[in-house]
């Protein structure tokens, strides 16, 4: 999920850097003036964007298909919502905002306390064990009780 984090900063703040290229695209100062907000607001999602796209990923590799399917309905039932309100490009955008956020939160949720990916404390201390794999480094590796 940093990953994902990072590289959405980092597109975030590419995007941001690339605003004055806006120029490029059209001689019209009105179209000009229009496309910063949107592109602008674009940027600042990325970061998020990010997570929910990596955590995305995640899910289908875990084959949690049922609750990628409920978490993706919950985010566009949002995103319906607000579409059903907007009335601006910017107003668009902050429903996509909506989407996404609803889908890197559940998935974060997922992550960490519903996956075989979460952190789960040993039954007990007697549960666990230091076990050297093929002569590698030990690791500690305990008996978990999934039933919580």
């Amino acid at each position: 999920m940093g990953w994902g984090l990072f590289a959405g900063t980092a597109l975030g703040l590419l995007q941001i850097a690339c605003l004055p290229l806006v120029r490029c695209f059209s001689p019209l100062p009105e179209v000009r003036a229009a496309a910063r907000t949107p592109a602008f607001l674009s940027a600042l999602a990325q970061p998020v964007n990010g997570v929910a796209f990596v955590a995305e990923g995640v899910l289908l590799g875990l084959g949690a298909f049922r609750f990628l399917a409920a978490q993706t309905a919950v985010g566009a039932v949002a995103m319906m919502v607000f579409l059903s309100r907007a009335k601006t490009l910017s107003q668009v955008i902050y429903a996509i905002y909506w989407f996404n956020g609803i889908q890197a939160v559940l998935a974060l949720l997922h992550h960490i306390r519903l996956s075989p990916l979460a952190r789960r404390t040993p039954a007990s201390p007697s549960d666990c064990a230091v076990v050297s794999v093929d002569g590698g480094r030990p690791d500690l590796v305990c008996v978990v009780d999934d039933e919580e």
